[in-house]
């Protein structure tokens, strides 16, 4: 089979998985039909299970905000752009980083009913 091949039934392939409604967890790389979207909602990063997303979340999180803002600019929407928009103020990072200890620490020790 010849690299073009490959290449159109890749393409084939995501083609299928897009119809069917299955994604590919972009932490473990496992095919799943019910995928939970990142926080965001950017439409790049679908996970397979809560500890996945939150295992992956600080890594996306600046992907997703790029993503968002480039949606954002495709609609025509403004954004307050500075010269470093990727990075979010300090005391969101912080936030964020006490939110995902949080979700990482109930993902190890689940909470009783």
């Amino acid at each position: 089979m010849s690299l073009h091949e490959n290449d159109f039934e890749d393409a084939l392939f995501e083609q299928l998985k897009q119809s069917l409604d299955v994604h590919e967890c972009v932490h473990c790389r496992k095919s799943v039909k019910a995928a939970i979207p990142c926080h965001g909602h950017c439409g790049h990063a679908y996970y397979c299970s809560t500890d996945c997303l939150v295992f992956h979340s600080r890594t996306h999180r600046h992907q997703c905000l790029h993503h968002l803002e480039s949606d954002a600019s495709l609609h025509g929407v403004d954004s307050d752009d500075d010269d470093d928009d990727d990075d979010l103020p300090p005391f969101l990072n912080s936030a964020i980083d006490s939110i995902l200890r949080q979700l990482q620490h109930e993902a190890v020790i689940p909470s009783t009913p």
